[in-house]
């Protein structure tokens, strides 16, 4: 028997939450159409404090000197090269790629 899909939450000003919604959106591995996870369709409450704190996170990010705004980036980085393989997989799942293909893209990326 298939696993249920995992419902995917969704993260604000660095928050992980789940969504009061009860549509969601199957996410599909695209090579044999599993749906292997269900992401929320935000409530219209959800989007606009997203988008808030996406307006403060840049009133912020905007007034860090260079310095600091270049480690977090460097920072991010090191996380994208430490979770490659995971990242590869997802890649793959999700677009259909083979993995020397979605490797390929993730090593891009970083």
């Amino acid at each position: 028997m298939a696993e249920e899909p995992r419902k995917l939450q969704y993260c604000v000003n660095g928050e992980w939450l789940t969504s009061k919604t009860d549509k969601y959106m199957p996410v599909s591995d695209s090579s044999t159409g599993e749906v292997f996870a269900e992401a929320p369709c935000w409530t219209k409450d959800e989007v606009e404090e997203a988008i808030q704190n996406a307006h403060w996170a840049f009133q912020s990010w905007s007034g860090l000197p260079i310095q600091k705004r270049t480690q977090v980036i460097f920072r991010w980085k090191q996380l994208l090269g430490d979770n490659a393989e995971e990242l590869t997989h997802l890649c793959s799942r999700e677009l259909g790629k083979n993995l020397d293909e979605a490797r390929g893209e993730i090593v891009k990326i970083i």
